[in-house]
């Protein structure tokens, strides 16, 4: 009995190295879209990256970046219109789009309960493309925008998206129409990148005037005074998992940490030439049940479900179904322990 124990426990181990060396990717960590040529880095300890070796390649003109709850990496694609899941790195060049068939996508969202939006900003609209496949002639999620870029979940499950061309954040949770709808936040000029604090504050980057901008309380900021400003044409802002604020140089290669605000800023990382667009901050996959550690709380999560075909959690992939195949089993358990 004891040796039939061991053999099994042996096995387990070989099935679930596999499984958890199968993600290069670690919690935390940090990757940026280069346009031109088209890839992908991690630059999670910063630094120079004129020569480094990209994570993924091959990619025509990336803009979008992306985790899922399960911890996948997603990609769109402006001249191909697509949407790839760029999880394992190395080269796209021949790849199958996760979906396809959209007009000049660039921001792309995946909420806290798996919903993949992303921003057709030439489209005038906001695809829902969850489902993958061929979105050609598909009903959107939401139109009657004015040149959506940066796509944004706040802490309290409100969906916001920057209109370029309107110089408007608009609040799109409901989907639908927005043609003439007021705005949560206004008076910004060439709203890009959006993203949310720790402490719940919402900024967005002005491209232009290469600010960035509080606009938690929502109305008019055409004279609010910027959090940042002496930006060169701010595009992506992000905070990562050490509470750091990080800004996007499109046409200088940089990434700023600007977390001091006003117009102090240090040089995270550079050399990311031609047009570096949007970051992406790899989750805590295995924290089962959001309170920011990885612990017992999370093993109950997945052992109340272990194999079960109806189980609680099963298709949730807010829970332990982090890989949602309909079941919790040793592909789940895999991601789990890899972060335990």
């Amino acid at each position: 009995m004891k040796s039939t124990i061991r053999r099994m426990i042996f096995v387990f181990s070989l099935i679930f190295c596999q499984f958890a060396a199968a993600s290069p990717i670690l919690p935390g960590d940090i990757f940026i879209v280069v346009a031109f040529p088209g890839r992908v880095h991690r630059i999670t300890g910063g630094g120079n990256f004129s020569s480094a070796t990209p994570f993924a390649s091959g990619l025509s003109s990336p803009y979008g970046l992306a985790f899922s709850p399960d911890g996948r990496l997603f990609t769109t694609d402006i001249l191909d219109g697509t949407v790839t899941d760029i999880t394992d790195g190395g080269d796209f060049s021949s790849a199958t789009p996760y979906a396809w068939g959209l007009t000049d996508p660039r921001d792309i969202m995946i909420t806290r309960a798996g919903q993949m939006l992303v921003a057709e900003c030439g489209g005038k609209k906001v695809m829902d493309v969850t489902a993958g496949g061929d979105f050609s002639g598909a009903p959107a999620f939401a139109s009657g925008l004015g040149f959506p870029r940066g796509l944004l979940e706040t802490s309290t499950g409100v969906i916001l998206v920057g209109e370029e061309v309107a110089d408007e954040v608009t609040d799109i949770t409901a989907g639908g129409d927005f043609t003439g709808v007021s705005a949560f936040a206004s008076g910004i000029n060439c709203p890009y990148g959006l993203t949310e604090s720790p402490d719940g504050k919402i900024y967005v980057s002005e491209a232009y005037d290469g600010n960035v901008v509080d606009i938690t309380g929502g109305g008019d900021f055409s004279t609010a005074a910027p959090f940042a400003y002496g930006l060169d044409t701010p595009d992506e802002i992000i905070f990562d998992n050490t509470g750091r604020l990080l800004a996007v140089e499109e046409f200088l290669g940089n990434v700023l940490d600007i977390s001091a605000g006003g117009n102090s800023s240090t040089v995270f990382a550079t050399g990311l030439n031609l047009y570096p667009q949007q970051l992406a901050v790899a989750p805590l996959v295995a924290d089962l049940n959001d309170n920011g550690i990885v612990d017992g709380s999370d093993l109950m999560l997945l052992t109340q479900d272990w194999l079960k075909p109806n189980g609680t959690y099963v298709g949730d992939i807010s829970g332990p179904d982090r890989i949602p195949d309909g079941k919790v089993d040793m592909f789940d358990f895999a991601r789990f322990a890899n972060q335990w």
